[in-house]
């Protein structure tokens, strides 16, 4: 379940989309009469007519389940669902007005709230960190009631991404430790033999034409990385020992050509920037 909410200054056209009969159905209204978008913006209008100062007197939100809790939750727990959000977010649903309508396009139903943001002291309700307090109460209701949260699917799809990651480190630093064991005496032989296994190495070169270090890009997955971050050993001071080889001026062509390539397409980017030419 994921939501976000805004203050909006609403308009006829906005109802109109919300209340399209081939979206969805109403699920509740609250302090409002009407049917057209018209009438239902005039009823909200009415109620707010007596602020001078706010710009935006709706919110405009909507509350969105994993679609397989979606396709189990009812009508009533949606409006529940409905009023702990809103007052989530600092809104009391019995005494402001408020339309919600679930739609149902593309089998994913999800629930959309206009509410008058002006109270019944003709202040504006505040929308100081509405995002944050929407993405947080949602957040709860879901854990409360046993729903899918996105925060914690992007937990989740973090920790595996880390774990992934780790696994791909290591199965990359066995490869390096295998072609330690067959003795590469240059590094374009070093990079030959990585590649075989699935690992293509780059030189990161500087301005100056210098080697900094290396990234590996594993092939399998795509996933990139420094080479100091798999294991110290395979830092280019660390490779420059083990291959007894001057990574700093004597490239060979495999490196050279590399290191040209680099420069060259830097250079491009400096003189495009300079003449104010960019690429979409």
């Amino acid at each position: 379940m994921t939501a976000s909410a805004k203050s909006i200054r609403g308009s006829r056209q906005g109802v109109d989309y919300l209340i399209a009969e081939h979206k969805g159905y109403e699920l509740d209204r609250n302090l409002i009469y009407g049917e057209t978008s018209t009438e239902i913006m005039n009823s909200f209008r009415i109620q707010q007519s007596e602020n001078y100062t706010c710009d935006k007197k709706f919110f405009t939100a909507y509350i969105s389940p994993d679609p397989k809790d979606g396709q189990k939750l009812t009508d009533k727990e949606l409006k529940e669902i409905s009023h702990d959000f809103m007052k989530g977010i600092g809104v009391n649903p019995e005494k402001q007005a408020y339309l919600a309508i679930v739609h149902t396009e593309k089998n994913h139903k999800h629930v959309h709230l206009l509410i008058n943001r002006i109270d019944e002291k003709n202040k504006a309700i505040k929308d100081n960190f509405i995002v944050l307090k929407a993405q947080n109460t949602v957040h709860k209701i879901a854990k409360e009631r046993g729903l899918i949260s996105a925060r914690d699917i992007m937990y989740k799809n973090q920790e595996n991404k880390i774990m992934q990651s780790k696994e791909i480190k290591k199965q990359i630093f066995e490869s390096h430790s295998q072609v330690m064991k067959i003795k590469p005496q240059t590094f374009s032989k070093y990079m030959e033999y990585m590649k075989a296994l699935g690992h293509e190495m780059k030189p990161t070169i500087n301005r100056k034409g210098e080697i900094q270090g290396f990234t590996v890009n594993d092939k399998k997955s795509g996933q990139e990385f420094k080479m100091s971050e798999i294991k110290r050993e395979m830092s280019a001071n660390n490779l420059a020992k083990e291959l007894k080889y001057d990574l700093d001026y004597k490239f060979n062509s495999v490196l050279d050509n590399s290191r040209k390539k680099q420069l060259e397409t830097s250079k491009n980017k400096e003189k495009s920037q300079s003449l104010g030419i960019s690429k979409n």
